[in-house]
């Protein structure tokens, strides 16, 4: 079966800005489609790429700058008091190096911290946050991420 996140990426300037929100030569930064998780963002390779051993050296010299600084934008624009940032490309379809990088938030119960934020994704249709405001949270953090000095 086709990689989605391949699929995904061959139609990516057609989607909204929620996921598009920034794109350099190797990486792209979206707003998860299925979450209930406000600020729920993935960093996905352009290329199909499988593990982080895979990754050519100017792949991997654009990701690390651009974790952190997503995950300062997220961290401002949601108030989280954490930021985590996971990779396992691991799900059927999904074998490809994604990263999540999630808000957890002070106020979130414990048992949805840690591997528990993933409650939060793959969630019912009633319950996934709308497209409105994915691309609200979007343009935030799009402006941040091309700030010069940020």
């Amino acid at each position: 079966m086709e990689c989605i996140a391949c699929q995904r990426n061959s139609q990516r300037h057609t989607y909204p800005i929620c996921e598009n929100i920034f794109e350099d030569s190797y990486w792209r930064v979206m707003h998860a489609f299925n979450t209930s998780l406000p600020g729920w963002l993935i960093i996905g390779s352009l290329r199909h790429v499988e593990t982080l051993a895979d990754l050519d050296s100017k792949e991997a010299l654009a990701l690390g700058p651009l974790i952190q600084k997503t995950s300062k934008a997220l961290k401002e624009i949601t108030g989280a008091s954490k930021i985590y940032s996971t990779m396992f490309a691991e799900k059927e379809h999904f074998a490809h190096v994604h990263f999540h990088i999630v808000p957890r938030h002070a106020t979130m119960p414990i048992e949805n911290r840690g591997i528990g934020i993933f409650k939060y994704l793959n969630v019912a249709d009633d319950n996934i946050v709308p497209e409105v405001e994915r691309n609200k949270i979007a343009r935030q953090i799009r402006a941040l991420l091309l700030e010069k000095d940020f």
